[in-house]
């Protein structure tokens, strides 16, 4: 399956794999929605790296999802996880063995919502 349109020349990297797995995804709205699921790029925001900016940040584990939503609460309250394979697209291998993040690029027309479901809410301040 193709990528969307614009992605630059070796995005995703040559060492990206077959999406397959669980992913986790802080997101803003519960049950997650199609605006918890847009790229930076699809946002208009053009700071970073080109190709960074077509992928989604996941976490192979829930606390490190909880640990990144902690440190920028405005990102959402909820941890939605989902299980890819294959089909939605590529991702890139975890860089430390501290923190499981992943950018997931999904193929063009992949239904990125469908595979997620909430596991987590993050508690209100005390």
């Amino acid at each position: 399956m193709p990528f969307p349109q614009g992605f630059p020349d070796g995005c995703p990297p040559a060492d990206a794999e077959d999406a397959s797995g669980v992913v986790h995804r802080i997101v803003i709205q519960s049950p997650p929605g199609a605006d918890d699921f847009r790229t930076y790029e699809e946002m208009g925001i053009t700071h970073g790296q080109p190709c960074k900016r077509r992928g989604l940040s996941t976490y192979r584990k829930k606390e490190d999802a909880i640990h990144q939503q902690g440190l920028y609460p405005r990102l959402g309250r909820y941890i939605a996880a989902g299980e890819l394979n294959a089909t939605h697209g590529k991702v890139d291998v975890p860089r430390s063995p501290r923190n499981s993040h992943v950018t997931w690029w999904p193929y063009d027309g992949v239904d990125r919502v469908a595979p997620f479901r909430i596991v987590f809410e993050i508690p209100d301040a005390p």
